[in-house]
């Protein structure tokens, strides 16, 4: 019992480690979206939104 509670243990160790070291992905900025003309969306289901960076050529709200 204490031989399976431990290899479990290392494991689980194992694991954290690989994903703890594992590159992270380039953070895509605000402007890089593709832009859609659709309707307007109701108030009511907007959860919430961010402006586009103020560097970006294309104002928008995401």
């Amino acid at each position: 019992m204490r031989s399976g509670s431990a290899l479990l243990l290392v494991l689980l160790l194992g694991s954290l480690q690989l994903s703890s070291s594992a590159p992270a992905a380039a953070p895509v900025p605000d402007c890089c979206f593709k832009f859609a003309t659709v309707k307007k969306i109701p108030l009511r289901m907007v959860e919430s939104y961010i402006e586009t960076h103020s560097h970006c050529e294309l104002k928008a709200i995401v």
